[in-house]
């Protein structure tokens, strides 16, 4: 377990899930070492951590490998800036958003990326969706930068490095490329970072 208070994030290799908690670590700042997952040393944290699922994260006595609580504990942990709206219920849409997202539009990219058409034609219908709910905004669901967007933006990015963000989602480039080249996502995604389709 870690014994200073870094946040220590085991990441898997082309995650998306893995990238967001890296990259909301980054937007509040929050000091902390990646370890890939497939390390050594990894590979023998987690074994004796009972960690089996990735990404991970410890600080330490604590251990969370459940996505939506890695979430919300680096939230709680690290409030500033806030990510997550202070009322209840737009606390509440916005997870249910983030989940639907995650549960059916996120999971298309690594079929789509292996061939799957079926898939592919799915995530480009939810990506045209995507470009009519980013019309005119710099934000996703918000009037600043939030949580939506510290999900979003790395899975964007996947989807770019694919191949599959087109040129006829306009608003959505516009957005996507705008996260994309802001200095805390640059410094968490260089250009040389390997495929992220996950």
């Amino acid at each position: 377990m870690s014994t200073s208070n870094t946040l220590v994030i085991i990441k898997a290799a082309n995650c998306v899930k893995s990238n967001i908690v890296r990259y909301m670590a980054k937007v509040k700042g929050v000091e902390f070492v990646v370890l890939d997952s497939a390390s050594p040393a990894a590979t023998k944290l987690a074994k004796t951590l009972g960690i089996s699922e990735f990404p991970a994260i410890i600080e330490r006595a604590l251990i969370v490998s459940d996505f939506d609580l890695i979430l919300e504990f680096v939230e709680e942990r690290y409030p500033e800036p806030s990510l997550f709206p202070a009322e209840p219920t737009s606390r509440a849409m916005f997870r249910t958003t983030m989940r639907r997202l995650h549960a059916e539009t996120f999971a298309l990219l690594a079929p789509a990326v292996a061939g799957c058409a079926a898939s592919r034609e799915r995530l480009e219908a939810d990506l045209a969706a995507l470009d009519q709910m980013v019309y005119g905004s710099k934000f996703f669901g918000s009037n600043a930068f939030s949580c939506m967007d510290v999900n979003l933006v790395p899975f964007l990015y996947a989807v770019e490095k694919a191949g599959l963000l087109a040129d006829k989602l306009r608003s959505l480039r516009t957005y996507a490329s705008t996260h994309i080249e802001s200095a805390d996502f640059k410094a968490m995604f260089p250009s040389s970072e390997e495929s992220l389709a996950a």
